[in-house]
């Protein structure tokens, strides 16, 4: 009879070895999804736009004599349509955003240092989406000469209000001036 110890040996490594290589196809298949969700998760990217602005008065004429009662218009040039509920705006006076033809002056009191696009009963009176073409009035506490003011895009709607907190790293500037 031959000796059986070295046949038990060479049987176990083989068993080991097979053992070894199916957990690393088990660990191999549970990770992939994993690593494959992360991968798809890119963040978006900001839509390119261009904007102009101009001081007007609140009767759409050219009179600033009253600088008090000047506006700031902001007309999206090219680009978009962009969802309304994915702007806001910053200012480094407040600054509220008025009527659609800005006719009308903004509420007093309502001004603030960042205005969404979509506040209640279609105040910015220019829908869903701002497309181009479309202007918003903007009116400033004081004069509108010197104000900066830059126009933020979110890759998710906005959920706060006037000046509620923004998602941090949610956020990308589209377009920025000085008046």
């Amino acid at each position: 009879m031959g000796d059986t110890r070295g046949h038990a040996r060479g049987a176990s490594s083989v068993i080991g070895v097979i053992l070894l290589v199916g957990i690393v196809v088990v660990l191999v298949g549970a990770v992939t999804p994993f690593v494959m969700n992360l991968a798809g998760e890119t963040q978006a990217k900001a839509p390119t736009v261009s904007v102009d602005n101009r001081i007007t008065n609140a009767s759409g004429g050219t009179d600033y004599s009253d600088s008090e009662d000047n506006l700031i218009a902001v007309t999206l040039e090219s680009g978009g349509p962009l969802q309304t509920d994915q702007l806001y705006l910053t200012s480094s006076k407040p600054v509220d955003i008025g009527s659609a033809t800005g006719n009308t002056r903004a509420g007093e009191g309502d001004a603030s240092e960042r205005e969404l696009f979509s506040e209640g009963d279609g105040q910015t009176g220019i829908g869903d989406t701002w497309e181009a073409g479309e202007t918003v009035y903007l009116d400033p506490e004081g004069s509108a000469p010197d104000t900066s003011i830059s126009v933020y895009w979110t890759s998710k709607p906005v959920e706060a209000q006037d000046d509620g907190e923004i998602s941090p790293g949610d956020s990308y500037e589209i377009a920025s001036f000085t008046t």
